[in-house]
């Protein structure tokens, strides 16, 4: 049977002497054996011996209500606080290995939401509080982005409610519709760099940024894959240089590989120092925005918004990388895969400046149907056709017959089959079959006749 008691403390002083003493907190001593400190449902240690009996009665008694089912998990703690399940959810994070970036700002957006609606308790995880929370941000004037985001933490919190902790039975957060995000909700436009401003940029830069600013170009790499980036991650030697990333280094924590230029591979080469090991990084210092923003500066490159409200800064390198891209006509899925992207909408969507797209040349590439020779007849191969017949026209490599006057066409049989030839007489009114048309069991062959879409 369990129960409840005040574990002995035994102290050694210096001197060598020993004291013990009670705690002034109650534990439990559950019957397998285990022991651990007896909390009220609000947290709080218990210092009385009745309250920790009568805590312990209740613990076992609803331990047998829930072997049988009668328990709701939502009513049984429904006054159970909510900083507790955000200590315990802050652990599981971090045992899932989510960086503590990540996690401090999962929990930083949870705890400011449940501030701003007065949520502190598991009974006020409800749709409606989630949902004011949402308009509460939508008044202060945050993008669509934003409000998704803490839709998506607080998804996340819930979902561990219900599936791990056991506190809740559903989860509210999907009752709980999201912001649908358009064009105008975005609050920072990037915009991709010409060949010219690129040149410009790596010649006013020093030679170690100078280096940095092309990696990133040709390689798409962002700031923080970049100050990641060891020497053992970059093969400088054999015939296909390239840069193996490592999962703990790239922003979708997988690995991936991205070539690397013979050039650039040689300035690296030249780069690297003679005592540098494998796990020293690349680049000890990446370049921050404020020193991108002075080297653009000098280069005569405006990085403020231009007349479509479009910035320059460090991330615009890696959409100069896939406009680039798609003005030399490659392959979106190759596009795809340089840029390390999941979904090629976001390839060909947010990362492609359509300024650099030569769309006039795309135009002038059409066919002209306009010109001298496009009404002309022009012989489809054979002289001319015998019987009355007439020769077809070839538009764009479809032959389509005068429309103004009726033809008589010859047809004959499939291949493989000994009927004669016929004629057929075809105007504007469709397929007229003429008489003395030979058939097969008194049934006319459609393979003999016109379709009549090749009449018109």
């Amino acid at each position: 049977m369990a129960s409840v008691y005040r574990p002995t403390v035994v102290r050694k002083g210096r001197d060598g002497t020993v004291t013990r003493r009670k705690t002034r907190y109650y534990w439990v001593c559950w019957d397998d054996g285990r022991r651990e400190p007896l909390k009220l449902p609000t947290g709080e240690r218990i210092t009385d011996r009745r309250v920790a009996e009568a805590e312990l009665r209740r613990r076992l008694l609803l331990a047998q209500r829930r072997a049988a089912g009668l328990v709701d998990a939502q009513a049984e703690n429904a006054a159970r606080p909510l900083w507790l399940l955000l200590l315990a959810y802050a652990r599981h994070l971090r045992a899932q290995r989510r960086t503590w970036k990540y996690r401090r700002r999962t929990v930083r957006l949870i705890v400011a939401d449940c501030r701003r609606v007065g949520m502190r308790r598991v009974a006020d995880l409800t749709p409606a509080n989630i949902a004011k929370v949402l308009g509460i941000l939508s008044a202060l004037g945050r993008s669509a982005k934003t409000i998704n985001e803490h839709r998506a933490g607080f998804g996340g919190f819930c979902r561990w409610c219900v599936e791990t902790a056991g506190v809740l039975t559903t989860n509210p957060v999907e009752r709980v519709q999201g912001m649908e995000r358009t064009d105008a909700d975005v609050r920072r436009k990037r915009r991709a760099l010409t060949p010219d401003e690129a040149r410009r940029l790596l010649a006013a830069a020093p030679t170690h940024r100078a280096l940095q600013y092309a990696v990133m170009i040709y390689c798409g790499l962002r700031a923080g894959e970049l100050a990641k980036l060891q020497w053992r991650d970059v093969v400088l030697d054999g015939p296909e240089p390239c840069i193996e990333l490592r999962p703990e280094a790239t922003k979708a924590r997988r690995a991936d590989t991205v070539p690397l230029r013979a050039d650039l591979a040689s300035w690296l080469r030249a780069h690297r120092p003679a005592h540098a090991g494998p796990t020293d990084r690349v680049f000890p210092r990446v370049a921050k925005l404020g020193t991108f923003k002075r080297d653009c500066l000098r280069a005569g490159i405006d990085t403020g918004p231009d007349e479509r409200g479009c910035v320059v800064d460090r991330h615009s390198l890696r959409k100069t990388l896939s406009s680039w891209l798609a003005a030399g006509n490659v392959h979106p899925r190759v596009a795809q895969a340089v840029l390390r992207h999941r979904d090629v909408r976001l390839t060909l969507g947010t990362y492609c400046d359509p300024v650099l797209l030569n769309t006039r040349r795309a135009v002038e590439s059409l066919p002209d149907l306009t010109g001298p020779d496009a009404g002309e007849s022009r012989a489809t191969g054979t002289d001319d056709v015998r019987g009355g017949g007439v020769a077809m026209g070839v538009v764009n490599g479809v032959a389509m017959p005068p429309r103004d006057k009726g033809c008589q066409t010859r047809t004959g049989p499939m291949p493989g089959s000994s009927q004669g030839v016929a004629l057929s007489t075809v105007d504007r009114d469709g397929p007229r079959v003429s008489q003395g048309l030979k058939t097969r069991g008194g049934r006319i062959r459609t393979g003999d006749l016109l379709h009549p879409m090749q009449t018109r």
